[in-house]
């Protein structure tokens, strides 16, 4: 009697779900994977409109209210999408994420973006590594019932999910193909995963380890433009888990055409580098600790040249340097500790062998930077005033100011011809030394450039909004005092948008200047560190990003320092070195310089006999 009704109730779901649609059901316990409607139906053929409140975790990304893409809220401050989406958007003021509503209409949780992560490796040509982080500026209310998180996958692995099981995409995108308009309504679809080795997958896509593909086999659903950045989930032990990224396609249900997705699965350990004080949902409802050490550290590789210490419990950042580069990495220290909450003293002896102090009567002044063996770059406002140059002296290869290193006296001072100092934009000074300092047997190391490949000369928009940046300086540690201190500082602060109110009421000119800081708390440059590097760790190299300027009141919240943007004077700076060698022709010069240009930027050797035996082969190669 018992095998009778149980064969009877199976057969009655069989039917229903023949006829119907596939019957998921929630673990209404569980902390992620799940909302407040458990039981979703999918049906198999064609995409339908999903259920209020079934999928919590699905955010509109937005340009203004015009929705551009999907995302998936992973913790209460981030959200996972593509790369595409994020790539050519010009500024985050414009940008809004709205979450807990199933029509584009309605306003549920909506928030600005404090900053984005776009993937290191993240290739626009081909979409490959297409994932980005959105850091909302401030946490969603979690006990929202119409809110959830989505599961992450608990490994790393380039072979999941699996080929040929069900998976579901949900986003607001066109419903068919050529449509301008996203639906208003959120849509979801289940699909299958498709094998690599197909014809139709083979040809579209570029890199099995990071992506996969999954469509229906007649070609009738698929996802669609506008639900790029989305979900692409499946359903495991009662929680929907996060399999894929919607990247791209060709066309939208085409036949023989399925879509591609960036695996998920392949970038655990990435995401999880990004994570502070949230906790990250995976798979098991734990957080992944075999990936962190007893300090609470998780290790993030950037293909051999970049060692990032994504640190938990300390929040610190390990940098190590490509030991074979001539700029941007000095002698003493292969990797330099930088503690993101507040400044603190360099730890490490001659960390930043191209720092120098400019020194007035032998007194401490302002910072500047090493790079060439003759050339320092510093603020012009430090420089300005100066009546003569035998009262200036650049103190090198010391962490204590008191202490003489390598001294050297200037023999010359180029200010930037249009340095403005009431509004002090061009704020920018080259000094050049009496002599060259000693980069042999000794510490002193020279900082790079940014080069040509790092950003847009029309538009100067380096460094990066929202990138990690190293200020250093003997300048005050205290905003109401003016006594400078006698051991080197290092900072960490982060470059902000200008259209930040902490930034665009301060800033006279974005092209030629940037604002950075730590809006939430104490983290700022100050009296004494003008004039000094604000650096960029990238391929393994210290690249210079800007020169300290100004500020209102330092390390106030809500308020960030001004800084010369040196990618916008590249141009300047190099000619003005280049026309600094009065003993060879000017084609030569300008033959020399570019030579000495690489991708790091402006190298120079390390002593004038390597220079001079360099000039001796050009002009040996020019005569004949």
């Amino acid at each position: 009697m018992t095998m009778t009704l149980a064969l009877r109730l199976f057969f009655i779901q069989f039917v229903f779900t023949a006829v119907t649609g596939l019957i998921y059901s929630c673990l209404p316990n569980s902390t992620c994977g799940c909302s407040s409607n458990s039981a979703v139906l999918s049906k198999i053929v064609g995409g339908e409109q999903a259920k209020t409140d079934t999928w919590g975790w699905i955010a509109s990304i937005r340009i203004g209210n015009s929705h551009i893409c999907g995302g998936s809220l992973i913790s209460s401050t981030l959200v996972l999408t593509a790369a595409h989406c994020l790539r050519t958007i010009k500024s985050m003021a414009s940008l809004r994420i709205n979450i807990g509503s199933n029509y584009l209409f309605i306003i549920r949780q909506q928030r600005t973006v404090s900053r984005i992560y776009i993937h290191h490796d993240y290739d626009s040509t081909n979409l490959v590594n297409d994932i980005a982080i959105i850091s909302l500026s401030s946490p969603i209310d979690m006990n929202d019932s119409s809110i959830a998180l989505i599961c992450l996958p608990s490994i790393k692995t380039t072979e999941y999910p699996p080929i040929g099981i069900n998976v579901v995409a949900i986003g607001w995108g066109v419903l068919l193909a050529g449509d301008k308009n996203p639906s208003n309504t959120l849509q979801q679809v289940t699909l299958k995963t498709i094998s690599a080795k197909t014809l139709a997958c083979r040809k579209l896509i570029q890199d099995t380890s990071t992506q996969f593909c999954s469509g229906e086999q007649g070609g009738t659903k698929d996802t669609c433009q506008g639900d790029s950045g989305g979900p692409l989930m499946i359903f495991s032990n009662g929680q929907w888990i996060l399999v894929g990224i919607t990247s791209y396609g060709i066309g939208c249900a085409l036949v023989d055409y399925p879509g591609v997705y960036t695996r998920a699965a392949f970038y655990i350990d990435w995401i999880s580098c990004f994570l502070t004080n949230d906790t990250i949902c995976i798979e098991n409802n734990t957080l992944k600790l075999d990936q962190f050490s007893s300090i609470g550290s998780s290790i993030c590789y950037n293909h051999m040249l970049l060692l990032f210490l994504c640190v938990i419990v300390t929040i610190s950042v390990a940098y190590t340097c490509d030991r074979q580069s001539t700029c941007g990495c000095s002698k003493r220290s292969s990797v330099v500790i930088s503690k993101i909450i507040n400044g603190e003293p360099v730890s490490i002896s001659h960390s930043w062998g191209w720092m120098a102090s400019l020194r007035r009567n032998d007194q401490h002044q302002c910072g500047a930077s090493l790079i060439t063996t003759s050339h320092v770059i510093t603020a012009a406002h430090c420089v300005k005033h100066i009546k003569s140059l035998s009262h200036l002296s650049l103190n090198f290869d010391t962490r204590n100011k008191s202490n003489i290193g390598q001294l050297r006296n200037i023999s010359h001072i180029y200010i930037h011809p249009e340095y403005d100092q009431r509004s002090f934009t061009n704020d920018i000074a080259i000094l050049r030394l009496d002599r060259p300092v000693d980069l042999n047997n000794s510490n002193v190391a020279l900082l790079c450039l940014p080069s040509k490949s790092d950003f847009n000369l029309e538009k100067a928009e380096y460094p990066p909004i929202g990138e990690n940046l190293i200020a250093i300086g003997w300048g005050t540690t205290d905003p109401y005092t003016r006594i400078a201190t006698d051991i080197l500082q290092q900072v960490t602060i982060r470059a902000i948008d200008q259209n930040e109110f902490a930034c665009y009421d301060i800033i006279h000119d974005t092209k030629a200047q940037f604002c950075a800081g730590v809006l939430e708390s104490g983290k700022d440059t100050c009296q004494g560190d003008s004039g000094g590097p604000l650096m960029l760790f990238k391929r393994g190299i210290w690249v210079l990003a800007g020169v300290t300027s100004y500020g209102s009141i330092c390390a106030n919240p809500n308020t960030a320092g001004v800084y010369t943007r040196i990618a916008r004077y590249v141009t300047y700076i190099r000619e003005t070195i280049e026309n600094d060698y009065p003993f060879i022709s000017n084609a030569t010069r300008l033959e020399l310089i570019n030579l000495l240009n690489s991708s790091a930027n402006i190298l120079y050797q390390k002593s004038m006999i390597q220079l001079y035996f360099l000039c001796l082969f050009i002009l040996y190669r020019k005569l004949f």
